[in-house]
């Protein structure tokens, strides 16, 4: 099953899978940038979940021209995943479910210099 609903300028799916042949394996929570939150995230992966928090800033300045020069463009990039495993969390056994949610904005520096059509930055939808 996949579902996307769209709410302002986030986005949130969800996706039903099968399970992966293997079993996976404790992820090391301490050598990430948010660590283990007191061993809370490795409580909630041994009860079937498993968060992911990714963010990227893209800065970008038209440098030459003479509209809108030397000004500077954030585009940023924000992806919030829950990972459920069915069978760990609600007994479902074979059941995976992804919820994920992807939130995207910026200051569309192609559509404000130059009309470009294809955009400067993979962030970046200019038309829309």
């Amino acid at each position: 099953m996949n579902s996307c609903l769209r709410f302002g300028q986030a986005l949130l799916c969800m996706t039903l899978t099968q399970p992966a042949l293997a079993e996976e394996a404790d992820p090391d929570y301490a050598g990430r940038l948010l660590g283990d939150w007191n061993g809370t995230r490795s409580r909630l992966f041994q009860n079937g979940y498993d968060w992911e928090i990714d963010y990227k800033l893209d800065l970008v300045a038209k440098v030459s021209g003479s509209v809108n020069r030397g000004k500077l463009y954030a585009l940023d990039n924000l992806d919030i995943k829950l990972n459920i495993d069915g069978d760990k969390a609600f007994g479902w056994p074979g059941t995976r479910a992804l919820i994920h949610i992807l939130g995207n904005h910026g200051g569309k520096p192609a559509l404000r210099n130059d009309r470009l059509p294809h955009g400067l930055d993979n962030i970046e939808v200019p038309h829309g």
